[in-house]
């Protein structure tokens, strides 16, 4: 299997580093509306899908982007770093495993 990291980040999973790709994908909100009730400004984002632009599909391939990129995506090969393991300073330094989200 031949993964294609797509992250600004390696990614350490079970002892193995994922080195960055060189191409990073990125999903941008952009402010809708907002508001402001009970002194609080509350604000709308809608996701910019169109610049999302990923490999094409390859047999033996995985691509792994953020988790909030696989979530509109929806690819069978496009995976996340899940189970996230945190330092002592909430950095993350690992993943346990990779999810992807189920195709609808």
């Amino acid at each position: 299997m031949e993964y294609v990291n797509l992250t600004p980040h390696d990614i350490n999973i079970d002892g193995r580093v994922i080195k960055q790709s060189g191409m990073v994908v990125r999903l941008v909100d952009n402010e809708v509306t907002t508001h402001m009730h009970d002194g609080i400004m509350h604000v709308i984002l809608e996701s910019d899908t169109n610049n999302i632009i990923l490999p094409q599909k390859k047999d033996g391939t995985i691509l792994l982007v953020s988790r909030a990129v696989a979530s509109v995506v929806r690819r069978e090969d496009v995976y996340f770093p899940f189970d996230l393991v945190r330092d002592r300073n909430g950095n993350i330094f690992e993943c346990k495993k990779l999810a992807r989200y189920e195709l609808l």
